[in-house]
Formats: structure tokens, sequence, C-alpha cells
């Protein structure tokens, strides 16, 4: 497949503004796993097995 031939012209470029960087912190973008700390009491049973 052929590109097309790009053709660049002699025009005036308007004046130009900077613009402030607008994007955050790459440690910002990352998305954050959460994290959720579970603590479990469990008890002993006392009841004793019937015997047949």
């Amino acid at each position: 497949m052929k590109r097309r031939k790009v053709k660049y012209t002699e025009e005036h470029i308007s004046k130009i503004k900077v613009v402030p960087d607008f994007l955050p912190n790459s440690k910002h973008l990352v998305f954050k796993k959460e994290i959720i700390k579970v603590n479990l009491t469990q008890e002993k049973s006392k009841k004793k097995a019937k015997k047949k």
C-alpha cells in the first residue's frame, strides 16, 4: 500500500500559546488496589458428640 505524499504549505503560523501541564502525576494515574483487612475470631464448640 502506498502512502500519500504530504504537502506542506508556506502559511503564516498564528501566535503560539503555551498550555500549562494539565495531567496529574503518574502515581495519581495508576489504579490503586483497595486493601481490606479482616480480623476473624472463632471459638471452639464445647458440645460433645452423641455416642450410639
